[in-house]
């Protein structure tokens, strides 16, 4: 997890420390060194400096946005890069030929969504697997093993909303 995108380092700290009856704030100062201090301020705050640019805001036109193509899989990327926080995140719309998966199941660190826009998925997490259509959402969590596949007729259109590290 990019050390920018929550305050980890610092609820941690205070966990491990006495004074639970405190406030965050006070707990953590009163019961700690300056060396977790600064170890968790540069955690925390360290790479902001070293950030690449936020993704602007822009229009993303469909007929304009690149084809790719797989034997299960036709996919549109739209949008990736870096929040005003540096969490990284992409975004693409995918149309899964029926009977197909587009890969097995995997897992990863970071969170990803499926958004159904037509059709129906089996979205898999964890070994349970449920059937989802037009208007559902998937959340799957950091380290979740899930698969999807397409168990109806016709192709399945959904958008893919990927958040933080997916490698």
């Amino acid at each position: 997890m990019n050390a920018t995108c929550g305050i980890l380092p610092l609820a941690a700290a205070w966990a491990i420390r006495p004074g639970a009856d405190r406030s965050f704030g006070e707990a953590f100062l009163i019961n700690s060194s300056r060396r977790e201090l600064g170890a968790s301020m540069a955690a925390l705050f360290g790479g902001f400096a070293q950030q690449a640019p936020s993704v602007p805001s822009h229009v993303y036109v469909f007929s304009d946005l690149p084809t790719r193509r797989t034997p299960a899989l036709e996919y549109h990327p739209i949008v990736s890069g870096k929040t005003v926080d540096g969490c990284s995140f992409s975004v693409h719309e995918s149309s899964l030929n029926p009977g197909t998966e587009p890969h097995p199941p995997h897992h990863h660190k970071g969170e990803e969504m499926f958004l159904v826009l037509e059709g129906a998925l089996e979205v898999t997490i964890n070994g349970k697997s449920q059937r989802v259509t037009r208007g559902s959402v998937a959340f799957i969590g950091s380290g979740d093993e899930h698969g999807i596949r397409n168990p109806g007729k016709t192709p399945a259109k959904y958008y893919v909303i990927e958040l933080g590290p997916q490698r």
